[in-house]
């Protein structure tokens, strides 16, 4: 194509007389009459901004060199048409007048900038980035400085001393939730976030390899034969383990569970001791209980066994070809795999809805909480409260259940892989809540410890053993 404006076309003809030069005068078409405007690049129109000066970078298009005038001071203009202008703001709303100098008829536009020393801040701990989950719901949880209203995708978030813990619906695939803090009541900026979460389906594939002394009942349950423990197939994952703002259970990490577990559906039960005791001469446990003086209660064969130390756990595990879960392993499968707080979802139940056997919740001289059992109940009583998505039950509440872990005030950030917990120390873990207290209390994440030694009628335990 011929540019625009006259220009001399020459044209070379080689033959066996000689060349031929050949030239002639043409004209390309006229140059567009394009009208000269001012794009500003960034920052954008409205935006709120902590520091002072702005840098305003902008365009004139089509490019040419010359003179803008940005917030009545003059500045150069380089051939590509960009400028680059730091312009100091006061605090609140600057309205910016952008012009060309020295072309007739040229534009003006307007860029508005926010100045606030002190923007909106959000700690966002759930969830985290890029989060892939077979849940229907995800928690997000954090909390907000220097705002007093936070709503995600319109929907306002209620917030409690600048908390906040709100559980939204899923659908499957890509999910947006964008985050927004304000400050209505005094003005001031805004601070949006935007998180995707990804719905992935809910499949588990069958274990490829099972230990020696494993059944499979089908179904995805399978028993150990030695003392006939009910035992669910766990695949390898990984999840977020802990929360920052508890040092007890800071810092918050990604954990990884390299290996397979096959992880008992109940908790041990009495009648399952008893055969251990009557098998190893070992002594049973007394059944009284500190809150039933009068020794009214009498456990079943099917009660979760308890008034057992971490020793007596320990022991019989050995002896059934099992051992006690891991602290990561335990909350892994607790619900910590889809970022849970509670075992069956990210918030409590409904009132009237009985998930777990928990001391009773009272208002005055009524009842807002009671499950009906004033102690310790049959395994699975509460099927409504099993742990998602593997079905564990009793994972709160009925009784506390000891894991392999010796006890150190937080953990270490560097143990991410199979975690182990600390090589030494003298007290051993001991997760899930227990029939004394409130269901609130029973999250997965709560950490309790005691000497090894130290037995009492809240502390039972559960098994498992290792895939592949």
């Amino acid at each position: 194509m011929i540019p625009a404006g006259e220009h001399t076309l020459e044209v070379v003809a080689d033959s066996d007389a000689g060349s031929e030069r050949i030239s002639r005068r043409v004209r390309g078409p006229a140059e567009p009459n394009l009208p000269l405007r001012v794009t500003v690049l960034s920052p954008r129109d409205g935006a709120w901004l902590a520091v002072t000066p702005a840098e305003v970078r902008g365009q004139l298009v089509p490019p040419r060199a010359g003179e803008v005038d940005v917030a009545g001071a003059t500045h150069e203009v380089g051939e590509d048409g960009v400028f680059v202008v730091r312009v100091p703001l006061e605090p609140g709303p600057n309205v910016i007048p952008i012009r060309v100098t020295g072309v007739e008829g040229a534009p003006e536009t307007t860029l508005t900038l926010n100045y606030d020393e002190t923007p909106p801040r959000l700690e966002l701990e759930d969830p985290p980035a890029g989060l892939q989950t077979p849940a229907s719901r995800v928690l997000f949880r954090g909390r907000v400085q220097q705002a007093t209203a936070l709503a995600i995708n319109g929907q306002a978030v209620p917030l409690t001393r600048g908390e906040f813990d709100v559980a939204l619906p899923l659908e499957l695939g890509e999910n947006l939730f964008e985050l927004v803090l304000s400050d209505p009541e005094q003005g001031g900026s805004e601070l949006k976030v935007v998180r995707v979460v990804t719905r992935i389906p809910d499949d588990v594939e069958p274990p490829p390899w099972m230990p020696e002394g494993i059944e499979d009942l089908h179904h995805g349950t399978f028993k150990n034969v030695k003392d006939g423990s009910e035992l669910v197939y766990v695949p390898a994952t990984a999840f977020d383990m802990g929360r920052n703002h508890t040092e007890d259970q800071a810092p918050r990490r990604r954990v990884r569970i390299t290996h397979a577990l096959f992880v008992g559906k109940y908790e041990v039960t009495w009648g399952q001791y008893r055969a251990f005791c009557a098998a190893t001469g070992r002594a049973e446990p007394p059944t009284s209980l500190t809150l039933d003086p009068a020794g009214r209660f009498v456990p079943s064969d099917q009660h979760p066994v308890y008034n057992v130390s971490w020793n007596d756990a320990h022991a019989y595990a050995t002896w059934a070809g099992l051992r006690l879960l891991t602290e990561a392993e335990w909350e892994a499968v607790a619900g910590g795999s889809r970022n849970y707080t509670y075992p069956w979802g990210p918030e409590l139940p409904p009132l009237g809805v009985s998930v777990a056997n928990v001391a009773p919740e009272l208002t005055g001289w009524s009842a807002v909480r009671d499950d009906g059992y004033p102690f310790p109940t049959p395994v699975g009583t509460f099927p409504k409260g099993a742990s998602l998505p593997y079905g564990l039950l009793d994972m709160a509440g009925n009784v506390h259940e000891w894991v392999s872990d010796r006890y150190a005030r937080g953990y270490d950030p560097q143990d991410t892989r199979n975690p182990q917990g600390p090589s030494e120390g003298g007290l051993r873990v001991f997760r899930g809540g227990s029939w004394q207290d409130r269901l609130a209390k029973c999250d997965v994440l709560t950490r309790r410890a005691a000497e090894p030694g130290y037995a009492h009628d809240h502390l039972g335990f559960r098994v498992c053993v290792s895939g592949r």
